[in-house]
């Protein structure tokens, strides 16, 4: 083999080496390219709260009823009545952020942890209604010092979900 054949015979594979490592280090330096956070994982501005789960529980009343709703943070809901009917639905975005904002005002922790007094009227319903895990339980009935978040949520569920 003559010198000029050998010389052929190693610049080939020192070209390929060399394409290759240019393609390798042609990214270096530059930003690396953003993963998407997975579904569900939404970044919240500054100071905003996260979505938390809503249950509710109604019962009494003349006819003795005893209705449980489950609403996800996503706003699917779910209703199961006395009879065992169970019902489902999706609140609509606005809806979603309207119950939101209820969850996240901070008196619900306030009436969560407020002494309830008893019943005063007969034929009343009963309610509790936590917000992720804060509980909050009262009656219909008139009184004093009343949970005005919790009933919000009451008041805003009989709008937004059928048969509540």
């Amino acid at each position: 083999m003559s010198f000029r054949d050998a010389r052929r015979w190693v610049a080939g594979p020192m070209i390929v080496a060399a394409l290759l490592l240019s393609a390798a280090c042609a990214n270096v330096g530059s930003a690396p390219t953003p993963t998407p956070a997975p579904a569900g994982t939404e970044s919240l501005a500054p100071g905003a709260k996260a979505a938390v789960p809503i249950t509710m529980l109604r019962t009494g009343g003349f006819a003795g009823v005893h209705d449980e709703l489950f609403i996800e943070p996503g706003g699917f809901w779910t209703s199961k009545v006395k009879s065992g009917e169970s019902k489902t639905g999706q609140l609509t975005a606005v809806q979603i952020t309207e119950l939101q904002a209820l969850a996240a005002d901070s008196h619900v922790s306030v009436e969560a942890t407020a002494s309830q007094a008893p019943p005063t009227c007969a034929d009343g319903f009963n309610y509790t209604v936590t917000v992720d895990t804060q509980v909050i339980r009262f009656n219909d009935c008139p009184r004093a010092i009343e949970p005005r978040i919790a009933k919000a949520i009451v008041g805003f569920v009989q709008g937004a979900v059928p048969g509540w």
